[in-house]
């Protein structure tokens, strides 16, 4: 069972305001951001591979 393009456009928008709040203290948060970051490419990759809109038109 695959994720529908709108539920991946949710967790997208989830990660992007998680990492927009996130604060880095030590290598542990640097870590959890180039893990947030690296999910965040992985959820633009299956929009566009699910034939979704072009996330970019949509911001």
């Amino acid at each position: 069972m695959g994720l529908s393009t709108k539920t991946i456009e949710t967790l997208i928008d989830l990660v992007e305001i998680k990492l927009s709040c996130f604060e880095i203290y030590d290598r542990d948060d640097r870590k959890a951001q180039k893990d947030l970051q690296h999910c965040l490419e992985e959820l633009t990759s299956a929009v566009g591979a699910t034939g979704g809109a072009n996330l970019q038109s949509l911001r």
